[in-house]
């Protein structure tokens, strides 16, 4: 917020929110902290200019297409410009039009080149993300797992709904780049460096470990000298003592 960057401090909130859905905190709190944040959002929106005229030129971008409306503008003929298959790779005209097309903008690019199909390929493979992630944290055992398996699918895909309904013109332009896709190193290796551990907390899921234990290690295994993950020891059935006979 001190920066200032309203889109970042708002994927931070949705990590602490997606924290606190995953400890098992009651719904109301959500309820309280929804209202809290929502009318803080809508002060630090009102006392700056730049976002008030944000959110105005978002509901409506063709009023002044040429100064607070420009990038929506060029953005929406871009991605409506693809079609169902696109123009081709490398083939778009847009990403010479639309300001920061490489980062904030890449989606448009992508529905540009690819068309509607594509674009639909690369929610569909967030979508298959998501379900991973969810996956993972429902089925380890490890509390720190599941906690930062949720908070990481959250932050990812939170930061995706973000960058691509700006793009597509149903949110504010916030300038938060395409996880795995938007041009930056520093991103990109820290994205790929918590996907490593949505992976390595996947290994150690119980189901997977006793199938990796039974099929025993392979040569990429050897070559990285990863240790095998233990298999989960085999639940025996409680005994249970009957109750004491009244008198």
């Amino acid at each position: 917020m001190l920066e200032p960057d309203l889109g970042t401090t708002l994927c931070l909130i949705t990590v602490v929110l997606s924290l606190l859905f995953f400890l098992g905190a009651p719904l109301r709190m959500f309820g309280l902290l929804c209202a809290v944040l929502a009318g803080l959002v809508a002060v630090v929106i009102a006392v700056e200019p730049y976002r008030m005229a944000r959110v105005t030129s978002f509901l409506h971008p063709f009023d002044d297409p040429q100064h607070t409306g420009f990038q929506a503008v060029q953005g929406i003929y871009s991605l409506s410009s693809g079609g169902w298959w696109g123009v081709g790779l490398g083939g778009s005209s847009g990403k010479w039009n639309v300001p920061n097309a490489y980062t904030d903008y890449i989606f448009a690019i992508i529905g540009e080149e690819l068309g509607l199909m594509g674009a639909l390929v690369v929610l569909a493979l967030f979508a298959v993300f998501a379900y991973a992630g969810l996956r993972i944290a429902r089925r380890t055992a490890d509390p720190f797992a599941r906690l930062v398996a949720g908070s990481v699918m959250a932050w990812l895909i939170g930061q995706s709904i973000i960058n691509v309904g700006y793009v597509v013109g149903l949110l504010p332009v916030t300038g938060i780049p395409l996880p795995l896709i938007s041009f930056g190193g520093t991103s990109l290796v820290l994205t790929m460096f918590v996907v490593g551990m949505l992976a390595s907390f996947a290994r150690a899921e119980p189901r997977a470990a006793a199938a990796i234990a039974a099929r025993g290690p392979t040569t990429w295994s050897r070559l990285l000298r990863l240790p095998a993950p233990e298999a989960p020891p085999a639940r025996t059935p409680k005994q249970r003592t009957p109750p004491p006979r009244r008198r």
